[in-house]
């Protein structure tokens, strides 16, 4: 007899939430939206492989999130943007303010949109080197 926390992994997980009798609707209502925003998600970008990023000046954090979602999904890899004298200010204000809680920083704020936080992290590092 196999034992069923064997058998569960990433890949079958949603399969076992879906078909349990156990699983509640509200939980069955998530994953049907998660399988329609898939669905739609696929069909859009299907055509369109090259994605530039938002101007900083003119999007929202909404924008620049919804542009990084769509870079990680593509896979494409990244230019290199060197940081200005603002981001730099940014980041070192946010590391007096919040600590090293990097992604609190990327969100709090403005960077271009496409740093990450470990992108922040690697800089902090470099500025405490002197590299």
């Amino acid at each position: 007899m196999t034992d069923l926390a064997t058998l569960i992994n990433s890949r079958t997980y949603n399969i076992v939430l879906e078909s349990s009798t156990l699983t509640c609707s509200f939980h069955r209502h998530i994953r049907k939206l998660e399988r329609e925003f898939i669905k739609n998600t696929k069909s859009h970008t299907a055509g369109s492989i090259r994605v530039s990023p938002p101007e900083v000046n003119e999007s929202s954090s909404d924008e620049i999130l919804a542009w990084r979602l769509r870079m990680k999904r593509n896979q494409e890899r990244r230019n290199r943007v060197e940081y200005t004298d603002q981001e730099i200010d940014n980041l070192i204000e946010g590391i007096e303010t919040l600590g090293s809680k990097w992604n609190q920083i990327l969100l709090t704020y403005k960077f271009h949109p496409s740093r990450t936080s470990v992108d922040l992290r690697d800089k902090y590092k470099s500025l405490i080197n002197g590299d």
